[in-house]
């Protein structure tokens, strides 16, 4: 029983929770943040979605090759060193947030 209780929530089942699905509202917010932390720290397919324009993410490609990139709405991915990135682009990740201090 105590591994039961112990194991992670499904998405499903946090969904049900943020839906409304379940009682108390703290447990609500509880389980729509954690939706939250789980989207923002996963790869997103490009075929699901795209990031917002000239939103710096992190892509890669085919190949493997990672970049911090943004899509420019006429010329598509862009990175601030080489500029156009002319590769087969999968998925993105949206960037961490920086450090409090620098």
């Amino acid at each position: 029983m105590i591994d039961e209780l112990l194991k992670p929530a499904s998405d499903d089942d946090l969904r049900k929770f943020a839906n409304g699905y379940s009682g108390i509202q703290w447990y609500r917010n509880i389980a729509a943040e954690l939706l939250r932390r789980r989207e923002a720290d996963r790869w997103i397919p490009v075929s699901e979605r795209l990031p917002e324009f000239n939103e710096s993410v992190l892509i890669i490609s085919k190949k493997g090759s990672q970049w911090v990139a943004a899509i420019d709405k006429e010329l598509g991915w862009m990175d601030n060193i080489e500029g156009y990135i002319d590769n087969d682009i999968t998925h993105w990740r949206p960037l961490p947030e920086p450090p409090e201090s620098t």
